[in-house]
């Protein structure tokens, strides 16, 4: 088991110095540091280059956090949307392949925070899938899988308890795609902590603790 630190931990913005910040998570003795998904997403080759270097050069693994945006609903009534939405998150796996980033963790299902403007879960539990499988595909060329953030009542209505976490990606059906618990949300959410982790199982790809 390896423990890591959002890249984001100390400080009150998105932004982030990623060689100063490895360098610090390795002297506190992390083995994971996790990145931002955009910022992998619009980071030139040298950028990729020589952060890998750096993580290589500290022992560190690089996992990629996302919270995608509105523009990028995988589950949007709006197949340009979704369309949009598959293309931003396949080249956030392109990258992260350059980068040497094997976890690619968060709500990429749809967007985040929910605006709750629609709530037809079923209908984008359909949308969710179909593109789920496509980006699917492509984690499993690039040999990344996509852990899926179960998330709280007020964040999303789409994944909201490990058991419809589970439902989902066996509808999925990819060994590429599985499950991020977060203790954050599970307080919310989950009748007992212990017991969505046992019913996740082999299932549970990456998991969150927060402190808040």
């Amino acid at each position: 088991m390896k423990f890591g630190t959002l890249y984001s931990y100390w400080g009150n913005e998105w932004a982030c110095d990623y060689l100063k910040t490895a360098a610090k998570v390795a002297e506190i003795g992390f083995d994971v540091l996790e990145v931002g998904a955009d910022h992998v997403c619009h980071m030139t080759d040298q950028e990729l280059e020589e952060l890998r270097a750096v993580a290589e050069d500290y022992g560190l693994t690089l996992t990629t956090n996302c919270g995608p945006a509105r523009e990028y609903d995988m589950a949007s009534p709006d197949p340009s949307v979704r369309k949009h939405g598959l293309a931003y998150l396949q080249a956030i796996l392109k990258n992260m392949a350059k980068l040497r980033s094997p976890v690619l963790a968060g709500a990429i299902y749809s967007f985040w925070p929910c605006d709750f403007k629609e709530t037809d879960k079923e209908a984008a539990w359909e949308r969710s899938i179909a593109g789920m499988k496509k980006l699917a595909r492509t984690a499993e060329d690039l040999g990344i899988e996509c852990s899926l953030e179960v998330l709280n009542r007020n964040e999303t209505f789409i994944l909201t308890d490990c058991r419809e976490a589970v439902e989902y990606c066996k509808l999925v059906g990819s060994p590429n795609v599985n499950i991020l618990l977060d203790t954050y949300h599970m307080n919310i959410e989950e009748d007992s902590m212990a017991g969505a982790i046992h019913l996740a199982g082999s299932l549970l790809g990456h998991f969150h603790v927060a402190s808040t």
